[in-house]
């Protein structure tokens, strides 16, 4: 099986369950506390390698002890993590989830980090590209090399980044989320914007509200199936990673977007994003 290569950042999240988030100068006592590999790339690597899609990590990590703690977890998922940090600047994102499983997130990511040039070896046997912005040169590069090849490029965009233009007309399926606009747009100029790309795909996912889906035949809406939510974090990245998982089997990437979605929604009755992973009957 051809492999999914996945380019973008990679956090630890310390991930704090509690009743209500607290307010300023205010302490609580939270009901749990996990310790997780996070990161947009990671997150959706992590999910193709869960359903069974060979998947590459190209990341920046460094030599510190928690950059080393996410190296091992990666591995032990089973996938290839390719890192080519120049320093030892490796992010972490404070989490809280309530108890509705609404969650806020505090995270360094990766401001002006260094960064080894890679090897054009990185993309043999790669059937499809997933970016996520928080490394736009490097993201440009592979999704220049990916255009010429045919291989398609996913554009996690959750959120405007510095030189997010820098790679999206290299883009061939772009899912953003609501809070993607562009600077000085609303974000309904902002979608109009990205349909000037002639995107194979442009879908907006607004959280429970239909997911906005636009392909050059048609627009449609497609709607979140109903769950128990327990926890939403990550439910972006098990949206991406499943998407890129399943668009290069789908018979058209609207089908691939539907299964990406009602998996994503089913997720979210667990904690974490593979907690799936460990119920008995899962997805």
């Amino acid at each position: 099986m051809s492999t999914a290569l996945f380019c973008g950042l990679t956090t630890i999240d310390v991930t704090q369950r509690v009743a209500k988030v607290p307010q300023a100068n205010q302490k609580i006592i939270s009901e749990q506390t996990l310790l997780d590999v996070g990161g947009p790339a990671a997150n959706a690597a992590r999910v193709a390698a869960a359903l069974g899609v060979p998947a590459r990590l190209v990341t920046l990590l460094g030599d510190t002890p928690l950059a080393r703690l996410a190296l091992e977890k990666l591995f032990s998922e089973g996938i290839e993590v390719i890192d080519l940090a120049a320093d030892a600047e490796f992010p972490v994102s404070t989490v809280f989830v309530d108890e509705l499983g609404q969650r806020t997130v505090v995270s360094r990511n990766n401001p002006q980090r260094k960064f080894r040039n890679p090897d054009v070896s990185i993309l043999d046997d790669v059937a499809i590209l997933e970016i996520d912005g928080h490394l736009p040169q490097l993201q440009a590069l592979f999704a220049h090399e990916c255009n010429k090849i045919g291989v398609p490029v996913v554009f996690d965009g959750g959120s405007w980044k510095p030189n997010t233009d820098e790679f999206l007309d290299q883009v061939s399926h772009a899912i953003i989320s609501q809070d993607f606009i562009c600077p000085g747009c609303t974000s309904e100029e902002t979608f109009d914007y990205l349909q000037n790309f002639g995107f194979a795909l442009l879908a907006q996912s607004m959280g429970e509200k239909p997911v906005r889906a636009v392909t050059a035949q048609q627009e449609v809406m497609i709607h979140i199936p109903s769950v128990d939510v327990k926890d939403t974090l990550g439910a972006g990245d098990v949206l991406h990673g499943a998407f890129t998982a399943f668009l290069p089997q789908a018979s058209n990437p609207l089908t691939a977007l539907r299964e990406a979605i009602a998996f994503a929604s089913k997720s979210t009755k667990y904690h974490g994003v593979l907690g799936w992973l460990e119920d008995e009957v899962g997805l």
